[in-house]
């Protein structure tokens, strides 16, 4: 878990290379709790606008790095993180994509 998330980091400009399900998943996760922490204190303390905003620039360019890895590992196109433009068929069709296996040739 902690390899993983420390590759989240260090592989963020890195899109040529791919991410096992194991790292994006662990990664996922390990940033949603993240999340749900910053945000309950940001409750207490009534700046949850400013967390909000933080995190969110600081986790967009590393969390679509490693959608574009593993979307490499699937065997399909970065591009395919274009679908999350479409409001629901796309999520369906990128997250069945991430749950894809690995592809053979990787």
């Amino acid at each position: 878990m902690i390899k993983a998330y420390k590759n989240f980091w260090l592989k963020t400009f890195d899109l040529k290379t791919v991410s096992s399900r194991t790292e994006f998943w662990w990664s996922t996760l390990v940033n949603a709790l993240l999340w749900m922490i910053f945000i309950s204190v940001g409750y207490f303390v009534d700046v949850i606008s400013i967390i909000d905003c933080v995190l969110a620039i600081i986790f967009l360019i590393p969390s679509i790095s490693i959608i574009i890895r593993r979307l490499h590992d699937t065997g399909r196109s970065g591009f395919n993180i274009f679908w999350i433009f479409a409001p629901v068929v796309g999520l369906i069709f990128l997250t069945v994509y991430l749950l894809d296996k690995t592809y053979e040739e990787n």
